[in-house]
């Protein structure tokens, strides 16, 4: 395989011969096969199916006709949720941005404390893809609601499944 860094929008512009690949300039963005997926979701799904198995690779997403799977697409639309939550808290501001995200971040925690560990799903040791896509967000939740709000998310005690599922993170060698 081969990396190429591009830019984010906020430094710099992107090369053409990225922008003539990708319509919008999406990132990230992967080419396999002559197509391209600039879809988070999408990528580590396709990179899951294919490695899943052998050389020591483990599922990060449960079986697609199974009630887990089901329990991740909604654990997802609820990782979307939050995204847009957080977005409009940080960047619009107003008291029902602030109800609005303190909710969704409620809701974040109680399906954390769902499941018997600190994972999203526990149908899998460790970490499952929902995971992956929560933890990319909540850590720049945990650091720009304080910087831009004044607001503490993390060690604040309103959310202490979401504390626990951090310091499991934190507890793995990779």
């Amino acid at each position: 395989y081969e990396v190429e860094l591009i830019n984010m929008r906020s430094y710099g512009d992107k090369p053409a011969s990225f922008t003539n690949k990708v319509r919008g300039g999406f990132l990230p963005a992967l080419e396999l096969d002559g197509a391209m997926y600039t879809e988070s979701l999408d990528i580590m799904a396709m990179l899951d199916d294919a490695f899943v198995g052998g050389d020591g690779h483990r599922e990060l997403l449960p079986p697609r006709e199974s009630p887990e799977f089901a329990r991740a697409r909604q654990l997802l639309q609820l990782e979307r949720q939050l995204f847009r939550a957080w977005c409009d808290y940080v960047f619009r501001g107003g008291f029902g941005s602030k109800r609005n995200f303190e909710s969704t971040m409620g809701a974040v925690d109680r399906a954390l404390g769902e499941q018997p560990g600190p994972w999203f799903s526990d149908f899998s040791d460790g970490p499952s893809l929902v995971d992956l896509q929560f933890v990319s967000h909540v850590e720049r939740i945990a650091a720009s609601v304080p910087y831009w709000r004044g607001d503490v998310v993390r060690g604040s005690g309103k959310y202490p499944n979401v504390d626990a599922w951090f310091e499991a993170f934190e507890r793995r060698p990779s």
